[in-house]
Formats: C-alpha cells, structure tokens, sequence
C-alpha cells in the first residue's frame, strides 16, 4: 500500500508503434532512464507507456528519445506527455502482477497469490509498490541466475545495491547468505523492501539451507555506496544502469573481499564492450556473462583474483 500521506507524480510518456518495434524502444527508454514499463495491444499496433520519476528533465528526454528513434530508422512515432500519481501505478502493478518463476526454481509472486512450491524451490512474495523488483524484468530474472551460481553463497556477507523492492536481498538470505545490507537511495524503497522482507521472513527467519544457525534479517538502509564504505562483502548485487555503475566501479571493488563477486545487471547487450573496458579500468574483470534477450548480466572480480583462477 502507498505510504499513509505520501503522494508521488511521475512522468508518463505514450507511444503507438508496431510490434517489432517495442523492445527496440522498451530499451531507448530505459536507457533515458525509465523507472518502469508498461505494453498492451491494439489493433495491431503496441501502445507502449514509459513512466520517468518527476525530476527527469522530459524535454530533454523526449528530444534524447527522438534521435535516438530516428537513427534507429524509427520514424513518425508521436509521443504522447502526461503525469500520473503513484496511486495509479499502484493499481496498474495490481493489474497485471502475476507469479513469475524469475529462474526454474525462483518464483516472485504478488502477496495475494499464494504459489505451491516443491523442495530446493524459492518463492518470494512481493507487495508492489513505487519500487523496481518484480521479477518480471529480464535484469531481475538474470542476477537471480547468477546468484544461483555463485558457489560462496551459503555463509556469503552480500550487498543489494538500488534494493528497489528488496527481492534480490530477500533472495541472498533465503539462499544462504550469512549478512545482508540492502541499500537505495529512495526512502519509498526502503520502506517498501522492510515490508516485503518482513513479509517473507516473518515466520521463518532464513537459515542455511541445509541447517544451522538462524541468520539475521537483512538490514535496510538509505543511501548508495557510501554509507557502507569500509565494509567488506563476498557478493554485490548491482542491478542499475550502466550509467549509474561506471562512476562506483573503483568504490565497489574496494568493498569486495578477496575473493568477492559482483553481479552486474540492468546492462544492454551492445553496452558489453564499453562497460568491460571500464571494469578494467577499475581493476575489476569479468568472469561469467549471462543474457537474456537484449540484456545481459555479467559477474566480476577484482583482475588479480580472476587472473589467478584462470592460471
């Protein structure tokens, strides 16, 4: 539910466009920073909706968003503008949020659905609200695919960087994870990933899977890379746009542990090569990539480390 009091606008953008131009398109918005997405059919044309967070600056975005179009050869696509309040959106995510198994043995379901699962399954159920996670979106769906091949999972201190809906340090602690810190700089998403973390692990605090100590809930703060400076993780999770990550990479390679991860995602697949060159640069080299249609996620390490297990 909304937070009692607290009302947010966001910028809405409308597009007609032909079938086989909606993924082309999904991803120029995202790129200009869209915080969330939304396709129905009509007719035989996609009416496609972008939502941009109130401080975007949309003539901006919008004259970013023609170029982009025309270069791509898309050509004579009106764009409709408006604004929308955060209850809306709610109503919509209400709509249209069903069970989605993010991996073949990760399932993200609305909390009003209930999903039987078998043994060695993870369901995770979530309350939507303004903030990203569903487990509908293919970055989602590839760091929990990473995740799931970390080997140092199970005993792991992890870090959820942009929590968002927290389903991804939700994931960590039922996987295993001895300590996790979600952060995000949004306090609506904050507070929504403590509801939907108390939501999964009221009942049942998360433990190793094959039995053991309880383990603390994770723990939720406001901010981004900063306020765990000095720490020291064996698993980051970084599911943001590339032009959010490049300037942490140096920060976030500080924070891994010797033989730490970080699992990159919200990446496109032609950002690849750019984004490797600035891993490097950071001191950081790539090990696994994963990919799902247009997106990839890639797995990193500090290059000495990496080196070192290829030698």
């Amino acid at each position: 539910m909304p937070v009692a009091g607290l009302t947010r606008t966001w910028h809405r953008l409308r597009f007609a466009v032909p079938r086989q131009a909606v993924e082309e398109i999904s991803n120029l918005c995202f790129e200009q920073g869209s915080c969330g997405l939304e396709t129905r059919e009509d007719a035989g044309l996609s009416q496609l909706t972008a939502w941009f967070p109130v401080e975007a600056n949309m003539a901006e975005v919008r004259h970013r968003l023609a170029a982009q179009l025309i270069a791509e050869g898309i050509d004579g696509i009106a764009i409709e503008a408006g604004l929308e309040e955060e209850r809306d959106w709610i109503r919509e995510w209400r709509r249209f949020f069903k069970p989605v198994w993010a991996t073949p043995r990760i399932v993200v379901h609305p909390s009003w659905t209930r999903v039987d699962t078998n043994p060695g399954e993870i369901a995770i159920a979530i309350e939507p609200e303004m903030a990203f996670g569903t487990g509908g979106h293919e970055s989602t769906q590839l760091v929990l695919e990473a995740m799931e091949a970390v080997p140092s999972m199970v005993g792991s201190a992890c870090l959820d960087l942009g929590t968002g809906s927290g389903v991804l340090a939700i994931a960590a602690a039922l996987m295993g994870a001895r300590a996790v810190v979600a952060v995000d700089i949004d306090q609506i998403a904050v507070e929504n990933a403590e509801r939907n973390i108390e939501l999964n692990l009221r009942s049942s605090p998360p433990s190793l899977p094959h039995g053991g100590e309880r383990r603390p809930w994770p723990q939720v703060m406001r901010g981004s890379v900063e306020i765990v400076a000095g720490q020291r993780f064996d698993l980051i999770l970084a599911n943001l746009e590339s032009q959010i990550l490049r300037p942490m990479l140096t920060q976030l390679g500080e924070l891994l542990s010797a033989d730490g991860v970080v699992i990159f995602s919200g990446l496109l697949a032609r950002e690849r090569s750019g984004f490797r060159q600035s891993l490097r640069e950071a001191g950081l080299t790539e090990s696994e990539v994963y990919a799902k249609g247009d997106w990839i996620c890639c797995a990193a390490g500090r290059t000495s480390t990496v080196q070192a297990g290829r030698g």
